[in-house]
């Protein structure tokens, strides 16, 4: 018998809470549609747009992110509801910050968000496996992520994402490196698309599923 799970940090958690063997645990992510999130032809990115998309929960840590982009010239589109949104709203508000608050959208209409940003951002304190984060990556979005669990396995820092502390000045710091530099965001847009397809497209993760059936009969 095997256990599934979708992460290798799940694996872990898995084999030392409860004493299961590594042999016995199998990593086998959570498939992204690549095709429906690639990159957009078109060159319609806002040079100033931020997007950001996610349960408004204190995990998701969206006030700092929120206190970074307040005086820069950057705007943030938040989709999204949740606890904090009336919260995030009212600080939006007191410190003038350019903030676009979306009521959730059905799924096929995400990939349209992600494509006229010019950057995705999820600075959560921790992630399971923040799909929204892969599907940024394989739409050719530039992603920036917190450097927390569940985000620091997935990105590789200035190669297919930035890393960013997740503090306030933390979060600017990264977005102020990341939206001033087109060559890097030229670089992270590919390499995370080219990531997200070979590791999380269906056919991938049909292939680990089949493995797995195989090797257990």
């Amino acid at each position: 018998e095997q256990v599934v799970v979708t992460t290798e940090s799940m694996k872990n958690y898995t084999t030392k809470i409860h004493g299961i063997h590594p042999g016995k645990v199998t990593v086998i992510p959570n498939y992204v549609d690549v095709e429906m999130f690639a990159p957009d032809p078109r060159p319609t990115r806002d040079k100033r747009a931020i997007c950001f998309i996610g349960r408004m929960e204190a995990q998701k840590n969206i006030g700092p992110l929120i206190e970074a982009v307040a005086g820069t010239n950057f705007k943030l589109i938040i989709i999204g509801t949740g606890p904090q949104r009336q919260e995030m709203e009212v600080l939006s508000n007191r410190l003038n910050a350019d903030v676009t608050f979306v009521d959730p959208i059905p799924h096929t209409e995400i990939p349209e968000y992600l494509s006229r940003a010019s950057l995705f951002i999820q600075p959560s304190l921790y992630e399971g496996h923040p799909k929204a984060l892969i599907e940024a990556m394989a739409s050719g979005t530039p992603v920036i992520g917190g450097n927390s669990p569940g985000i620091q396995e997935l990105i590789s820092h200035k190669d297919t994402g930035y890393l960013c502390e997740t503090s306030a000045k933390g979060i600017r710091d990264a977005i102020t490196s990341v939206m001033g530099n087109a060559a890097l965001r030229k670089r992270l847009a590919s390499n995370g698309r080219d990531f997200a397809v070979k590791n999380f497209s269906l056919n991938r993760v049909v292939e680990l599923e089949l493995g797995l059936y195989s090797s257990i009969m």
